[in-house]
């Protein structure tokens, strides 16, 4: 990730528990947040920013079962809310709906979304397919979603 010069890196399915997260050491990479799944190893999103970029943190929001993680920071002068999610495998748009209801309350400045949403959004252009499981009425809510807060699909 330092090669890449990646400032701000969003892990999803970290898989550690609560009470055993393991000291992540990087020289690049000294400041971590977690979000963990108390109950098993299985879940868990992390947040870590590059030493380079110079911030202050304002706000952190850290779901307790491991599914996302909200911080908010000051970077040169600019308030930044970043977000990063983790799906379960069904019942996505109705997980989506919850998460981003509770981002709405803590989001201010540029939003910067990221995650594994286990959904293929667009399955004409995302899967080799061309299709999901998923019903057509969730990939539109999820999108509608999206697109009311302005957010794009950049991958």
């Amino acid at each position: 990730m330092h090669k890449e010069r990646v400032q701000i890196l969003l892990l999803q399915e970290t898989h550690f528990k609560t009470d055993h997260i393991p000291r992540l050491r990087s020289p690049h990479y000294p400041f971590w947040v977690h979000s963990t799944n108390p109950g098993s190893r299985s879940r868990g999103v992390s947040i870590a920013l590059h030493k380079s970029l110079i911030h202050v943190l304002l706000d952190t929001q850290i779901d307790p079962n491991g599914r996302f993680l909200f911080l908010k920071l000051r970077i040169h002068e600019r308030v930044y809310t970043i977000a990063n999610l983790y799906l379960s495998n069904t019942k996505q748009a109705r997980a989506l709906s919850g998460i981003l209801s509770k981002l709405d309350s803590f989001a201010e400045g540029l939003l910067l979304l990221g995650g594994d949403f286990n959904v293929v959004l667009d399955p004409m252009l995302d899967s080799s397919t061309g299709t999901t499981s998923v019903p057509r009425s969730a990939l539109t809510a999820m999108k509608q979603k999206f697109h009311a807060r302005r957010l794009i699909d950049v991958w």
